[in-house]
């Protein structure tokens, strides 16, 4: 089994390199279609990232309380805030944690905060509303209630965020999916003309007696090695983009870095998507030959 693996792997590399104007053109052209087909996945991750934290954050109802609130209206106001069935679970932030907050959200700037002679955040009860088409209703039953400072929550600002989101979302799952049937065809009419070019090669193992299967896999595995090598190129050069961008962000917006996780599934669905795609691209356009 070993031998016939290795036997076949020998096959497609000299089939490569024997045909390597039509090799380099079927990479070039998995590598282009791949890059933007990952610009489009990242978008779509990252827009679904943005959603899912303006969700979040738009179904909290924050209760500002005020300097002067006793202990007792405090615990008085927690406590109705548990029992009440439209809230899901409610935290205690305290002036010190409202605080740290800010100095994480100001990141390399932080230290603007220091030079403040108090610290001017409040203290907060924060509460996750389980329907959030109820939240301004929940917002207005604290509102009056003794030691409260005032009361936010995210309003019609969040859902016209989410609104836009949902847009990008869905217009970006189209368009992903138009260019992924375009990169199939383009990778595959690429596969085409390569084996195209050995339709004579293919006759004569026929004529031999060579089995589908035997004439198959060769061109699936030099499929793959397409799928491959386009996918590494483009993740090189997704990567690039990702550092000049990271780098506009973080140093000239002066805002968060790029999530690591996003970039790594990004990276791992373009690699998957390249393999399947040649791998898929040759069994396919190979059968128009074998005649099966």
């Amino acid at each position: 089994m070993l031998t016939r693996l290795a036997f076949f792997f020998t096959e497609a590399i000299r089939s490569v390199m024997t045909n390597l104007a039509t090799s380099i053109a079927a990479v070039v052209a998995m590598t282009v279609s791949l890059v933007v087909l990952g610009l489009f996945f990242a978008v779509l991750l990252g827009v679904n990232s943005l959603a899912k934290d303006v969700e979040e954050s738009a179904a909290r109802v924050k209760v500002f309380l005020a300097d002067t609130a006793t202990e007792g209206e405090v615990n008085q106001l927690r406590e109705a805030m548990e029992a009440d069935e439209r809230i899901g679970g409610v935290i205690y932030v305290s002036k010190d944690d409202a605080l740290k907050r800010a100095e994480d959200l100001f990141g390399d700037k932080s230290d603007i905060l220091e030079n403040l002679p108090v610290n001017p955040f409040p203290a907060s009860l924060e509460g996750d509303v389980v329907d959030t088409t109820r939240i301004s209703e929940v917002a207005a039953t604290f509102e009056e209630r003794p030691g409260v400072y005032s009361v936010e929550y995210g309003g019609e600002r969040s859902e016209a965020v989410i609104s836009f989101a949902r847009w990008v979302q869905w217009t970006s799952l189209v368009l992903a999916s138009v260019l992924l049937l375009a990169s199939t065809i383009l990778v595959s009419n690429t596969i085409r003309l390569s084996i195209f070019a050995r339709r004579r090669e293919i006759e004569v193992m026929k004529l031999v007696g060579a089995s589908n299967s035997f004439v198959r896999v060769p061109f699936m595995i030099e499929g793959f090695l397409f799928g491959f090598l386009g996918a590494i190129g483009a993740v090189a050069m997704l990567g690039g983009l990702a550092m000049l961008l990271q780098r506009f962000i973080v140093e000239q917006l002066s805002l968060v870095a790029l999530p690591a996780d996003l970039m790594a599934n990004v990276a791992l669905t373009v690699l998957a998507v390249g393999v399947v795609l040649g791998s898929l691209g040759s069994g396919v356009t190979i059968r128009r030959f074998l005649r099966v």
